[in-house]
């Protein structure tokens, strides 16, 4: 039940983890401090569970689109598939380390974890404040200088995908 009351609302692990988290610590702490034990140990379960949150990240590796209003074709990068081609609005049952779309000469590093939108105009921006901040540490819109050195350290998969954005597959 709580799982699909996450996905409805397609929040990101991070965020999960954070709020879930952050309410257990409270609810703990004002579990001692009115020294109510059965508060206290929701307060625990709570916090436990929300940093549970983050296997996710772990378990499933790559970035989920929970929302694609592009009237375009978009170009995935699959873990295991290599360069998907993604139909107007349609949103993948997969996740994805990159994106890139025809016209934008460059690909978008998706950080894992992080759930993106693509807005109607094309711009890829992550659902949350956290998958925002999480997403500017070593993500966010890559070169084609980066996507050639990424090919030169052995991974021509990006080269692929920024390649897919300028011509199409």
């Amino acid at each position: 039940m709580y799982i699909r009351i996450v996905m409805k609302f397609c929040l990101d692990p991070f965020t999960r983890s954070v709020v879930g988290t952050g309410l257990g610590i409270c609810t703990a702490a004002l579990g001692s401090m009115t020294e109510n034990q059965l508060v206290k140990t929701i307060g625990v379960g709570i916090a436990i569970g929300g940093a549970i949150t983050l296997e996710e990240i772990i378990r499933l590796k790559g970035a989920k689109i929970v929302r694609n209003s592009f009237g375009g074709n978009l170009y995935t990068l699959h873990e295991t598939d290599g360069v998907k081609k993604l139909a107007p609005g349609i949103v993948p049952n997969y996740r994805v380390d990159g994106i890139t779309l025809q016209g934008l000469n460059g690909v978008f590093k998706a950080h894992d974890g992080v759930y993106f939108e693509i807005l109607a105009n094309g711009m890829i921006q992550p659902n949350s404040i956290l998958g925002n901040i999480v997403n500017s540490v070593g993500a966010g819109f890559k070169s084609k200088a980066w996507a050639e050195e990424q090919a030169k350290k052995g991974d021509p998969r990006w080269l692929e995908l920024y390649n897919a954005g300028l011509k199409g597959i």
